[in-house]
């Protein structure tokens, strides 16, 4: 069975070190993150999205064109960080 794998783009959830400790911790698969917090336009979302069976975004703008090279994205969660 080929692992699973959860990517983070969201800044502030890459940025914090806790957070993402512990989505590794409780996620039985690869955790990929935004390491050089950026925003990603839809050019550089799409090959990171690719690799991915489930994504948490921030601020990044998913088009349907980006959707569409990436037929193994079955979950998009939205972070809005903590009020």
């Amino acid at each position: 069975m080929t692992k699973r794998v959860v990517g983070v783009t969201a800044v502030a959830f890459s940025r914090d070190k806790k957070r993402v400790q512990a989505l590794k911790d409780a996620f039985d698969g690869d955790v990929l993150t935004n390491e050089k917090l950026i925003r990603f336009t839809p050019e550089e979302l799409t090959p990171f999205l690719q690799k991915c069976d489930y994504v948490i975004v921030g601020l990044d703008k998913i088009t349907e064109a980006v959707l569409a090279q990436c037929p193994n994205l079955k979950v998009i969660s939205k972070y809005k960080g903590l009020l």
